[in-house]
């Protein structure tokens, strides 16, 4: 069943290897003294939250990281006001056409 998820799966995690094998130990825990197992599909589930909680942990953590704050100061506006004045001036002026009279 591991091999089966680890290839069926876009994400490499031993969590499924690691609760199958304490499934089984639980198996035989319950031939020897009668404890009842967890069911399989429980299992799978409890993997799959905590795999689904961790990405989004991770996810969150990562944005946090990256996330800089630009913060504007006068100067800079000032800064990009006279570059939009240096464009404005260096467009080319559109000659007129003459009107010819016939």
């Amino acid at each position: 069943m591991c091999s089966r998820i680890d290839y069926f799966s876009s994400d490499r995690a031993d969590e499924y290897g690691n609760e199958l094998k304490n499934q089984v130990e639980e198996r035989l825990k319950f031939l020897a003294s009668g404890v009842k197992p967890r069911k399989n599909i429980d299992v799978m589930k409890e993997v799959y939250n905590k795999i689904v909680n961790k990405k989004t942990e991770d996810e969150t953590l990562l944005k946090k990281k990256t996330k800089k704050k630009k913060v504007k100061t006068v100067e800079d506006e000032e800064v990009n006001v006279q570059e939009e004045e240096q464009v404005e001036v260096e467009k080319p002026k559109k000659k007129k056409k003459a009107k010819v009279e016939a």
